[in-house]
């Protein structure tokens, strides 16, 4: 193994001891594939998604206009995991909230594809830690002010979520 992957592991790892984690479900909260769990965490509306046997955990609210994230189609764009928001179609990465999009460029006056690209960091992701009692979340204070931020306290956007995912049952479960 790569000494250079051993460092970043070891300061990953060391980087998460350091990280508050509190338990935000039990064990059964995510019982399979694309399963969703919304709850609140200090006030803020988030929601886990296990996704290929991954627990990502990211803002419930849309950075955009507060739309009902949580709830949005899981897609793999690229190599790149992703939940696209309901309302406007936007595509966040769910490991580190980066919008990704379509680019396109001109060819012969034309306009053409040039791939996907991924834009800054917009919406909050956090991380968790699955333990054999439940899930439990640390919150994410480490980066300046995200566009998500203005949405994730807001009681009508957490509403917006909790009456969604009741209306879209694909194992979608709340606190």
């Amino acid at each position: 193994v790569n000494t250079a992957c051993k460092q970043t592991t070891a300061a990953v790892e060391t980087f998460r001891a350091m990280q508050t984690f509190e338990r935000v479900a039990g064990p059964d909260a995510l019982p399979g594939e694309s399963s969703r769990f919304h709850t609140r965490l200090q006030g803020r509306s988030i929601t886990l998604v296990r996704h290929h046997g991954k627990v990502y955990c990211i803002d419930s609210v849309c950075y955009h206009v507060g739309g009902p994230l949580g709830i949005g189609d899981i897609e793999d764009i690229d190599g790149q995991a992703c939940i696209k928001c309901p309302w406007h179609g936007y595509l966040v990465t769910l490991d580190n909230g980066q919008k990704m999009y379509k680019a396109v460029e001109f060819a012969d006056g034309k306009m053409v594809s040039s791939g996907w690209k991924i834009s800054e960091k917009l919406q909050r992701t956090h991380l968790v830690d699955e333990r054999e009692d439940g899930l439990y979340v640390a919150l994410s204070t480490t980066e300046a002010k995200l566009e998500s931020d203005q949405w994730a306290f807001r009681e009508d956007c957490a509403q917006e979520i909790q009456n969604a995912s009741r209306a879209k049952p694909r194992g979608c479960q709340s606190s």
